[in-house]
């Protein structure tokens, strides 16, 4: 079977989520900024993406990069081998393990950070979903009975 992990593909999906965190960090700053000026019209003429901002996501492009880029050479001059785990049969390298982090750090931060502050919380709307479920359920099984 082939191994559909590569570090080449993991390094894509970092970069996919990295602009759609961007992308999502500013449209959350963009509603934020709309709720407060609605609450204090002075607030207009604030600057919706700042350098500093500008600045910590290159920040955090490089320290990704330096985390990938030192797994990588420490796998080549160690000589660490690939490897597997029980529950899959990919192959794994230390590198594919650090970015794989970052990748969960990603996702973490467009679905549990920035939907969030555009006003879809996840972790919300899938216990509403779980508990409509749980109650559905109930219901059916009172009919039934």
């Amino acid at each position: 079977m082939p191994n559909f992990i590569t570090p080449t593909k993991t390094i894509h999906l970092l970069l996919v989520l990295i602009v759609l965190d961007f992308i999502t960090g500013i449209c959350a700053s963009f509603i934020e900024k709309k709720r407060a000026q609605r609450l204090n019209p002075e607030l207009k003429n604030e600057i919706l993406l700042s350098s500093e901002k500008l600045r910590m996501t290159g920040v955090k492009f490089f320290l990704y990069g330096a985390t990938i880029l030192l797994a990588y050479y420490i796998e080549k001059i160690f000589l660490i081998k690939s490897f597997t785990f029980s529950f899959s049969s990919a192959t794994f390298s230390l590198s594919i393990i650090v970015t794989g982090f970052w990748i969960v750090v990603e996702f973490y931060s467009v679905v549990f950070e920035n939907f969030k502050r555009m006003g879809f919380d996840v972790i919300e709307k899938t216990l509403n979903i779980v508990q409509k479920f749980k109650t559905t359920k109930k219901q059916l099984k009172n009919e039934k009975s």
